[in-house]
């Protein structure tokens, strides 16, 4: 399958790259991630006093 990249333009190669994206499940699946995170989190709080931590959203590529 990635050998026929070779034959395709460099331009249109870099079109495609702009392009893709992570499929929807992606998305779905960090955010239950971060729930479960938050809620990890809430619990050991509770039960041993870690200190808070603040979800941040990650920054895009330049």
């Amino acid at each position: 399958m990635w050998q026929s990249i070779n034959s395709v333009d460099k331009r249109d190669q870099a079109y495609s790259w702009l392009n893709w994206g992570l499929p929807a499940r992606c998305e779905k699946i960090a955010a239950s991630l971060e729930q479960k995170s938050i809620l990890a989190a809430a619990v050991r709080r509770e039960s041993g006093g870690v200190a808070p931590v603040t979800p941040t959203a990650p920054s895009l590529p330049r």
